[in-house]
């Protein structure tokens, strides 16, 4: 094969492989992305009006949105860590999940119909509770169907015990309302914690080996 035509391949071979990654890392990219806005409830940034010697706590009255998620109820309650007390998982603030007040909070997302995505968050018992309050509990809904489950863990006064749940989910449609609320609203004045809420799409295995067949496909048509 004379070198000129042997030089041309191999450029092209060095080009599918240059695309190939290119197109691995934007897949990554994708994937890794957080679609969740304020999942771990930073801003905005709380003012404490009230210490109990606990935890510091913001109340807000008024209006039924913060930046990126939507509440129901008559009142919302944030909490900002203290040193060596009651700290958040991820950041500085984090949220409380109770059905007197907050009732539940929610956020909606756009999403690829049949997309798969991993959506997971932490969860810790209010160490006012007892372990077997059925009020340490918290109920999450997809478009308004019920989703998951989970109970409280044993929380202290200096510690809260977070706990981290996942899950992955096939999206249905073009927007997916994560909600959450508490898991027993007989009881109004207490709920469990939530911080660091995250979802970004799984790629898809199919996807990934669909683009590796072209990728071989042209290869060898430019091989020949």
């Amino acid at each position: 094969m004379p070198a000129v035509l042997v030089n041309n391949l191999r450029r092209r071979l060095n080009l599918m492989k240059h695309l190939a990654l290119a197109i691995t890392l934007a897949f990554s990219a994708i994937s890794s992305a957080n679609l969740v806005v304020n999942g771990s409830f930073e801003s905005p940034d709380v003012v404490a009006t009230s210490d109990d010697g606990l935890g510091t706590y913001w109340y807000v009255r008024n209006g039924t949105s913060a930046d990126g998620w939507t509440r129901s109820g008559s009142q919302w309650t944030w909490l900002d860590s203290r040193p060596g007390k009651w700290m958040a998982s991820d950041g500085e603030q984090y949220t409380e999940v109770e059905s007197g007040y907050a009732g539940s909070i929610s956020q909606t997302i756009a999403t690829w119909a049949g997309q798969s995505y991993r959506l997971t968050f932490d969860y810790a018992a209010n160490p006012y509770l007892s372990s077997t309050n059925p009020d340490d509990s918290l109920r999450l809904y997809l478009n308004g169907s019920a989703f998951a489950y989970v109970d409280g863990s044993d929380s202290t006064t200096d510690d809260l015990d977070w706990t981290t749940y996942a899950y992955v989910f096939t999206a249905s449609s073009t927007s997916t309302e994560l909600r959450f609320q508490d898991g027993y609203t007989n009881f109004p004045y207490h709920g469990g914690f939530l911080d660091n809420v995250t979802m970004v799409a799984v790629p898809e295995p199919a996807t990934l080996g669909v683009l590796g067949l072209g990728l071989v496909s042209l290869i060898r048509r430019r091989r020949k």
